[in-house]
């Protein structure tokens, strides 16, 4: 989506200030070793492992690798010019080879030099076969005569539709030879309305901010004119407008979506095709070609830093890495880059994940790699995106927001140009800093924080609680801390311990089935002077103990709450809770609901989003049931309890009067995933830096927090948990308790709730995040010591055990609430999946990480136990999990 000139290799070698380079493939042998940076994206980071990395420095002496992990967050340069270059120049210093994807690489960064022109190094190549590049996927990086970067995978962005609802309405499905006309048709027949006219279920659901990519598919024009180079922006034209025009009307019509898969229509990647619905015809999705026959391709690649001062080495290591069938399956990507690469394994670490793609969707596949549009041909979509908002917030006509848009993107251009000049002096990759030399009897600890995030809020605070321990301990001579990502593993907790001597996690993983890959902590609690049990908020030892054995120290816990717009709730006329303890009971909460839905035709006043369901478990504690009581280990199973199902019948009901916006929950795609929030009256929100979190999901100004309602028997507390481990591998376990131990304590590294009464009353605490969250969390800490309190996990990433107990119970939900099934029947049957798969897995060896088959064996008997209890689970688990 996101220039520059072609120049000579003697040009680049002068400007560079190199003395010469190297054919390609006869590096030059050197008395020390080049060290090279490459930089990747977190959650991609465990894919680029030592073993990767090893086998490249034994083919290619001379060169070391330094994997950076690194979360580029680029603004668009339509939003935020100068805010573009800044977060690219940033990228451009902290890596030689840079991992580039649309959201990484802009025509405005390439132009003013962030990038290296890779022409003349793919020229000198002898050894590169451009024929073995899927044509559109070679030329997805290529513009202004330059090439940007070498692709590696390519995901194909296609409609995915459910058949079911295009046949009830009279519908044609989609087909290639759809007009855009057609899909407007469609999408206008497809929308479901109430009696009066008002829409309730939307014809296509498209997340805003997918909206000018699909628009841009549409066209049969690209955004720029092609006889200029480099390419002059041009989306100030009739086609443009027209289209534009066209889903304006759709959009104010109400008939466009922001859920996820809820609509019959939406633009999705062709995977997850794979991943429909269990047999359920009002789930199953299908794909299909968007009109012309076209598909969007995401091209994932690697580029060169403008900043780089060893481009041969670098360029080495990324043309070899569009080689290795290991870096295409860890992008999860519809197709490798390259034709050789098809079909060889796409086994995604020692777990055997694997997707076993369907013939019919391999065809799809094929076709949409063919006949895709193309990251080059996706460049100033950005700025589309603006003029369409520009269209809707200003009330501006299509013309004129276009041709704003198009002088936008022309002057950004000459920004560029203007750029380039000042750079080459300033843009220098920074030479990897080496390990620490150690003083003599010191050790060193590597020490991983996992995030939810993309990016490391805090980095200098966890930088500086290291440099603080090493300075006061006598035998640790340096801790390094780092941002880890778990990549695709379905065994959490064993990945990290398997490359890091102590850990951050920001959840609680002692569910995990190899706990034995982390070390029991009694031995050290029970001499630690800082720790005290009792200290301890609530039942939180007990979350992180198996057979009586604790395997997490306790950090942190992010709750989740409830957040109201003040303003709206006096306009209503409607009284809010006095203070955080001044709580709601289900009554009141109920009355308020009710009083805040003033016109029948009012959107729900409470619509709760990424919560996967737990704010449905919240109220039916409150109002006294407990389908999963999580107070055992595992959860004690209670669907068809009478209590827990007149529980959930009361807060359904609220969702069926429409005072809770309630998003289908019986999901395996997405729960009650919704990308963005809706702005309504209140809503929910994770308190913590590491919470899941995406833009747009934090509450405006006038919203004030309160917390769920008091419950009649019971009343619930959500949270993730942050937990601290030891590696069974680590070299100096007693070191690394010293390290979690100061970590623990330490109130500024976690920007969320102490799990110590202590540390509630530290000022260090209220320095750092301000009094009023240190009065909520001391009233959350209240409640966390009442016997009738009970603890309710948001979501629970360590146990697969777990996500199926909630999938059949949110099914029960969903067949109430959606299909006016029978409840009672609904949740017994649930509950007899539930106990079966429940029994079936607590007779299964656990994961042994001494034997190479032992995580093989568990995941096949995991899939046996579902399929038995579920069996239309099979071809969900067939994708992942080969037999």
């Amino acid at each position: 989506m996101q220039s520059s000139r072609r120049f000579m290799l003697t040009i680049l070698v002068a400007v560079l200030g190199l003395v010469a380079i190297a054919p390609l493939g006869i590096l030059r042998a050197q008395d020390t070793a080049v060290t090279i940076s490459l930089a990747v994206p977190p959650f991609l980071g465990d894919s680029f492992n030592g073993k990767l990395i090893q086998e490249f420095e034994s083919t290619h002496p001379g060169i070391k690798v330094n994997v950076v992990k690194v979360a580029a967050d680029l603004p668009f340069a339509a939003n935020d010019l100068d805010k573009h270059f800044e977060a690219v120049e940033k990228y451009a210093k902290s890596a030689d080879v840079l991992y580039a994807d649309i959201f990484t690489i802009s025509p405005e960064a390439t132009r003013a030099g962030y990038f290296l022109d890779l022409n003349p190094l793919v020229a000198e190549d002898k050894t590169l076969n451009t024929d073995d590049f899927f044509p559109t996927v070679w030329q997805s990086f290529q513009w202004d005569r330059g090439v940007w970067a070498l692709p590696t995978a390519a995901d194909a962005f296609i409609l995915t539709y459910n058949p079911a609802a295009f046949d009830k309405a009279g519908v044609e499905y989609p087909n290639d030879k759809w007009t855009v006309d057609d899909m407007a048709s469609a999408i206008r027949k497809l929308a479901v309305k109430d009696s009066s006219g008002k829409v309730i279920t939307a014809g296509m659901d498209l997340q805003p901010v997918i909206t000018p990519y699909m628009l841009r598919i549409f066209l049969n024009e690209p955004l720029f004119d092609s006889s200029t180079i480099p390419n002059t922006p041009k989306f100030d034209t009739p086609a443009v407008t027209s289209l534009l025009d066209t889903w304006k009307k759709l959009d104010d019509e109400g008939v466009i979506g922001a859920d996820f898969n809820k609509a019959p229509l939406t633009l999705n990647n062709a995977v997850t095709v794979l991943f429909q619905g269990k047999g359920d015809p009002d789930t199953v999705r299908v794909g299909a070609l968007l009109p012309g026959g076209k598909a969007g391709l995401a091209t994932q690649g690697f580029a060169l830093s403008g900043g780089t001062q060893y481009p041969t080495q670098a360029y080495a290591l990324a043309s070899w890495l569009t080689t290795r069938a290991e870096v295409v399956s860890s992008a999860f990507a519809s197709s490798p880059a390259r034709k050789s690469l098809v079909g060889k394994s796409t086994d995604v670490g020692s777990q055997g994940f694997q997707l076993n793609v369907t013939p019919e969707v391999q065809a799809l596949i094929d076709q949409s790699i063919a006949n895709g549009i193309t990251l080059s041909d996706l460049r100033y979509v950005d700025y589309l995106g603006v003029a369409y908002q520009k269209m809707k917030t200003d009330n501006i006509d299509a013309a004129t927001a276009l041709q704003n848009a198009e002088a936008s993107a022309i002057k950004a251009q000459a920004s560029a140009d203007e750029r380039k000049d000042k750079l080459k002096a300033s843009l220098v990759v920074a030479t990897p800093v080496p390990a620490a030399n150690l003083a003599e009897g010191k050790i060193s600890i590597k020490f991983g924080v996992n995030l939810l995030i993309p990016t490391f809020p805090n980095k200098e605070q966890w930088s500086k609680a290291a440099a603080d321990f090493v300075a006061s301990d006598s035998q640790v001579g340096a801790v390094t801390v780092e941002p880890i990502s778990t990549g695709a593993s379905l065994d959490l907790l064993k990945s990290a311990a398997d490359k890091y001597d102590c850990f951050y996690l920001s959840f609680n993983a002692v569910g995990s089935s190899s706990i034995d890959s982390v070390l029991t902590l009694d031995p050290y609690l029970a001499s630690d002077p800082t720790f005290d049990k009792a200290d301890v908020i609530g039942n939180v030892m007990a979350q992180v103990q198996r057979s009586n054995k604790t395997y997490a120290l306790p950090a942190d816990i992010q709750p989740n709450v409830l957040k109201y717009d003040a303003d709206r709730f006096a306009k209503a006329g409607v009284t809010p809770p006095a203070s955080i303890s001044d709580m709601w009971t289900v009554e009141t909460f109920k009355d308020t609901l009710t009083a805040l839905k003033v016109d029948p035709k009012d959107p729900p006043p409470f619509a709760p989003f990424n919560t996967f369901g737990s704010y449905m478990l919240s109220l039916t504690a409150a109002y006294g049931g407990l389908p999963l009581d999580f107070r055992t280990n595992p959860p004690t199973i209670n669907f068809s309890d009478p209590k827990t199902v007149d529980a959930v019948r009361q807060v359904l009901d609220l969702a069926k009067k429409g005072l809770i916006k309630y998003r289908k929950l019986g999901d395996l795609n997405a729960f009650d995933i919704s990308l963005l929030p809706e702005k309504a009256i209140i809503v929910q929100e994770s308190l913590g830096g590491f919470a899941l979190r995406l833009p747009g999901s934090e509450a405006g100004p006038t919203y004030k927090i309160a917390l769920y309602p008091k419950g009649r028997d019971f009343t619930a507390v959500t949270y993730n948990m942050g937990t601290l481990y030891i590696s069974a591998k680590a070299a100096a376990p007693e070191a690394c308790y010293r390290v979690i131990s100061a970590f623990s304590r330490n109130v500024t590294l976690f920007s969320s709730m102490p799990v110590r009464n202590s540390l509630l009353k530290d000022p260090a605490l209220a320095a750092a995040q301000g009094p009023d969250a240190a009065a909520l969390y001391t009233q959350i800490g209240t409640l966390l010591q009442d016997p009738t309190t009970v603890s309710i996990p948001m979501f629970d990433l360590s146990s697969q055990t777990t996500s199926l107990l909630y999938l059949w119970l949110y099914e029960a939900f969903d067949k109430y609430a959606l299909k006016d099934a029978d409840l009672d029947a609904a949740l017994k049957d649930a509950e007899v999946q539930a106990k079966a798969f429940q029994e079936c897995m607590a007779a299964l060896p656990l994961i042994d990480s001494s034997s190479p088959d032992s995580s093989t064996n568990y995941l096949k008997g995991y899939k046996g136990c579902a399929i038995k209890s579920d069996p239309s689970l099979k071809s969900y688990l067939d994708t992942f999990i080969k037999d």
